[in-house]
C-alpha cells in the first residue's frame, strides 16, 4: 500500500476538483466504509480500504487499479461487495470530478443481462393471445 506524504498532499490538494475536496475535508470521510466493513465482518481491512480510496481521490491510484487493489486485499465475494458499495456511495456521485482528475471516461458495467439477452419463453400456452 502506497502512502502519500504531507508535502505531496499539500501540493496536489489545490488542484483537486471541489467535489473531491468536499469529501476529503469531511470529518466523517471513511466512517461509512468502516461501518460497512464492520457489518460485513471485515473490519480488520477497513483502514487499508480507506487508504486506497484516499489514493484514488487524490489522483495517485487510477479507479481501474483500485478494484484490483480491493481484490488483492479481500476475498473475492467480499471484494465485490465492498467495491460496489464504495462505487455506489462515494465514487458514483462524484464521477465527473474523478473523470476530470484522471482525464478518462469511466464506464460502469453491470452484471445484469441486457434486455436483448433475455429470451422469450419457448413454451406454448393455449390461453395466450398472439402478439400482433
Amino acid at each position: 500500500m502506497a502512502k502519500i506524504d504531507l508535502e505531496k498532499y499539500q501540493k496536489i490538494y489545490p488542484s483537486l476538483p471541489e467535489e473531491i475536496k468536499k469529501i476529503l475535508d469531511d470529518p466523517k470521510f471513511g466512517e461509512e466504509i468502516f461501518n460497512f466493513c464492520e457489518e460485513q465482518k471485515i473490519s480488520q481491512y477497513a483502514g487499508e480500504i480507506v487508504d486506497e480510496l484516499f489514493l484514488v481521490l487524490t489522483g495517485f491510484l487510477p479507479p481501474e487499479d483500485f478494484r484490483q487493489k480491493i481484490n488483492s486485499i479481500l476475498p473475492p465475494e467480499k471484494a465485490k461487495t465492498v467495491f460496489y458499495f464504495i462505487f455506489r456511495t462515494i465514487l458514483y456521485p462524484i464521477l465527473p470530478a474523478i473523470e476530470k482528475l484522471y482525464a478518462i471516461k469511466i464506464e460502469f458495467k453491470s452484471t445484469l443481462p441486457s434486455s436483448t439477452e433475455i429470451s422469450k419463453p419457448k413454451v406454448t400456452d393455449k390461453y395466450r393471445e398472439p402478439i400482433e
